[in-house]
């Protein structure tokens, strides 16, 4: 008796785990669906935003004059976002004259120290900004994301770039939006 019933409760659970399992991913599928709807939607809407750089001055969409726009979605606690900014700056440097600019974009709050120490170390000089409500909406579940813009505000990658890349790789992709 005592052995049926630890059969009948051991493939209970079993039953449970596998329909459970099988809810989260078609949960997780369906909140990715709904996330990739959300960029697509914000990708036919203008980019913009109002927001304040990391010193607390007033920066918005308007006030930029450039041709391209890389927006860096990143974390000072994230070892990939920040081993990557020294190579973005090389990049920055090489092509800001071209109409090139870069957005650092961070989220996390009460990080204020980190985050000017992150910049002091890799010499950042790209503008590093807070997250703003229009900002928002382009973030991802992942750092580092990066999106790129023209300067008319349309929305020029399909979908985010997930991940660090070398500069090499960021590289190739500028130059082909700077065409």
């Amino acid at each position: 008796m005592i052995r049926k019933f630890m059969c009948a409760a051991l493939i209970g659970t079993c039953i449970l785990a596998i329909t459970a399992c099988g809810k989260k991913a078609e949960t997780e599928k369906t909140s990715e669906s709904v996330k990739q709807t959300e960029v697509q939607d914000s990708a036919e809407e203008n980019f913009d935003f109002s927001t304040e750089d990391i010193d607390g001055n007033n920066v918005s969409f308007k006030d930029l004059d450039a041709k391209l726009i890389m927006v860096n979605f990143w974390e000072p606690w994230c070892g990939p976002c920040t081993e990557e900014m020294p190579d973005l700056e090389e990049l920055y440097e090489k092509y800001k004259d071209q109409g090139f600019v870069i957005l650092g974009v961070f989220s996390t709050e009460g990080v204020d120290e980190d985050v000017r120490t992150v910049i002091e170390e890799n010499k950042i000089t790209y503008p590093i900004l807070r997250v703003d409500e229009k900002l928002a909406k382009y973030m991802q579940d992942y750092v580092p994301a990066t999106m790129f813009v023209d300067g008319s505000g349309k929305v020029l990658s399909e979908s985010p770039y997930i991940g660090s890349k070398t500069a090499d790789a960021w590289e190739e992709i500028i130059k082909s939006y700077l065409k």
